[in-house]
């Protein structure tokens, strides 16, 4: 992948402290004055692609030609991701980063073996000559699509049913074997999920901008493999949303626009707050959680994110999502991307939310808005971590989708 700037390694922390006593004559009392002294200088890594032709060198670009980096360390790990188990080091090493090799670089050869690819993600910790982490960051070897096939692999694939629909004139509803998904007509929007007797209330947010007005024209066809999908199109812009069930019980949508990228206001999705137990993320660390550029295997509870006594939390960030996981009374909800550069946001909503239970309409005193979107320019949340590139924007309706989601409900 190929980053768009350099990253900052923040060796700030490291001072001299000068303790310095002044004496006032009317006072007998000593007053320490603490007058800090840096003795570093900021280190960038040089941009680099992390894909199979990667040749294992990083460049480490100091700012003053007067910084020794001699006797620092760079180590580095690639780790295997194991669906939602955790993570495994395949490989380690430490590599000497010596002194500047020309100007203000010094220049790192990694020695990866051959089969580096085998693993998921590669970290990268400078180490100072107390092996001290001074800095770390990792970097997803695969883009989103092809990262969860390999970070899934292992597991045991979901058996194909037959599908059935009903249609009403307020919904679709499709059913493959003990799930059942509700699209409403209106909207076009995922309105309930029901495996079994269970509710699992993650719905599609329709108050989110390009989704907000009714549905233009909305079709469905049973496709070639069985699987059904329902297309709409929306009145207010030239916005498609589409979603397709295949005969495994997952859920596919697209989003594709027919104008520009920067009209992509993404998805948003609503779940009682109470209702969650624990979530977890394959992609960077939330702005609260790690610097930008941490990428592996996260979990976590949203509260510690949205705290109970803040209301309407806003702007939780993690970018660069391949996937999440939310754990809840209700069942699992796992969401899958196939897009590069996805971030997620959680708000807080302090607000009635309607929820079914053993057959009955109820109140949840909040909910956690789980905000999909892609990050570029137009995004105030754009990352370095992964680039896309810039997309064509066409005026048929062939147009690719921009936006890819996988969804399994357990």
């Amino acid at each position: 992948m190929k980053h768009s700037g350099g990253r900052l390694i923040g060796l700030f922390g490291l001072y001299f402290i000068t303790l310095i006593y002044t004496n006032a004559q009317t006072d007998q009392n000593v007053q320490p004055v603490f007058e800090p002294v840096s003795l570093s200088t900021p280190v960038y890594i040089q941009p680099f692609d992390l894909n199979e032709s990667f040749d294992g060198i990083i460049q480490l670009i100091t700012q003053d030609p007067q910084s020794d980096l001699n006797g620092y360390e760079l180590k580095w790990s690639i780790e295997k991701i194991d669906a939602w188990n955790g993570t495994q080091t395949l490989f380690t090493n430490r590599k000497a980063v010596g002194k500047n090799d020309i100007g203000l670089r010094n220049e790192v050869a990694l020695d990866l073996p051959a089969n580096w690819t085998a693993g998921d993600l590669l970290n990268l910790s400078l180490l100072d000559t107390n092996a001290v982490v001074l800095y770390s960051i990792s970097e997803p070897i695969r883009k989103p699509k092809e990262g969860n096939q390999s970070y899934f692999k292992q597991r045991s694939v979901l058996d194909n049913q037959r599908i059935r629909v009903r249609e009403s004139t307020l919904d679709f509803q499709v059913v493959v074997g003990e799930t059942l998904y509700i699209f409403g007509k209106e909207y076009g929007n995922l309105q309930l999920v029901k495996i079994g007797m269970r509710f699992i209330n993650f719905s599609q947010n329709i108050e989110v901008g390009h989704f907000s007005s009714a549905v233009q024209k909305l079709t469905w066809k049973r496709l070639k493999d069985g699987a059904i999908q329902i297309k709409s199109t929306y009145q207010a812009n030239s916005n498609v949303l589409t979603w397709t069930v295949f005969p495994n019980g997952e859920l596919k949508m697209e989003i594709s626009s027919l104008e520009s990228i920067a009209d992509l206001e993404g998805i948003e999705f609503s779940f009682p707050a109470e209702k969650v137990e624990k979530t977890q993320w394959i992609g960077e660390g939330s702005h609260e959680l790690s610097e930008v550029g941490t990428f592996g295997l996260w979990r976590t509870n949203p509260e510690e994110l949205l705290a109970e006594s803040t209301i309407d939390s806003r702007l939780k960030v993690a970018l660069g999502i391949h996937a999440l996981l939310l754990d809840t009374d209700e069942g699992s909800i796992e969401v899958r991307s196939e897009t590069p550069n996805i971030f997620l946001r959680l708000d807080r909503v302090e607000e009635k939310f309607d929820t079914m239970e053993n057959g009955s309409l109820l109140d949840s005193a909040s909910a956690i808005n789980f905000h999909f979107n892609i990050q570029n320019e137009y995004s105030q949340y754009y990352s370095l971590s992964e680039t896309r590139a810039p997309i064509d924007v066409k005026t048929s309706e062939e147009t690719p989708p921009h936006m890819v989601l996988l969804m399994r409900f357990n």
